[in-house]
C-alpha cells in the first residue's frame, strides 16, 4: 500500500502539511454526507407504498364521503360498535342537567360525570362527606383537596345540595 507523500504535494499548492489534511479532511466528511443524501434518497424512493392494515381500510372506507356518520352506522358491527362506545364516552358529560347531581348523597359514577372529576377526586369528595360532614353549601366542595375555584365554576351549576 502506497503512503501519500505530502512533501511532493506542499511546495505546488503552498499548502502546509497540516492544511492539507485538513482539506482532505473536509472532502471525505462532505463525500459521506453526500453518500448518506443519496443513499437515503434512493431508500425513500424504494418505500412510497406503506403496507395497508386492516384499520387502514376501514378509515379509508369511512372517510370516502361526506356522511361519516352514516357511513359508520352502515358499516361492520364492530366499527359501529366502536364508534357508539366512543360517542357514549364523549356525552357522558353533555347529558348532565343543572342541578342534577346531590353530592351529598351522589355515588362515585355520578360524581365522575362532572366535569374536571376523575375516580381520584370523586374518593376525596365521599371521604370529606364521611369523615367531615355532608356539605352545607355549593362553595364548601373547595374544601376538598383538588377542587380549586376553576374547577368549582366548572361543576358548580350541575350539582345541588339537598
Amino acid at each position: 500500500m502506497a503512503v501519500f507523500d505530502f512533501k511532493k504535494l506542499s511546495p505546488k499548492n503552498h499548502f502546509t502539511k497540516n492544511e492539507i489534511k485538513v482539506l482532505f479532511f473536509i472532502l471525505g466528511v462532505g463525500g459521506i454526507g453526500i453518500g448518506a443524501n443519496l443513499f437515503s434518497s434512493w431508500q425513500s424512493s424504494q418505500n412510497k407504498q406503506f403496507e395497508k392494515t386492516n384499520i387502514d381500510s376501514i378509515f379509508t372506507e369511512i372517510f370516502r364521503t361526506d356522511s361519516v356518520e352514516k357511513n359508520i352506522l352502515n358499516s361492520s358491527d364492530s366499527v359501529r360498535s366502536s364508534y357508539l362506545k366512543i360517542e357514549s364516552k364523549t356525552t357522558k358529560k353533555d347529558e348532565l342537567k343543572p342541578g342534577s347531581i346531590n353530592i351529598n348523597n351522589a355515588s362515585l359514577e355520578d360524581l365522575k360525570r362532572l366535569p374536571g372529576i376523575g375516580e381520584k377526586i370523586a374518593e376525596r369528595i365521599v371521604d370529606y362527606r364521611k369523615s367531615v360532614r355532608k356539605f352545607r353549601s355549593k362553595e364548601e366542595l373547595m374544601d376538598v383537596k383538588g377542587i380549586g375555584q376553576k374547577k368549582f365554576e366548572a361543576l358548580k351549576e350541575f350539582i345541588t345540595i339537598k
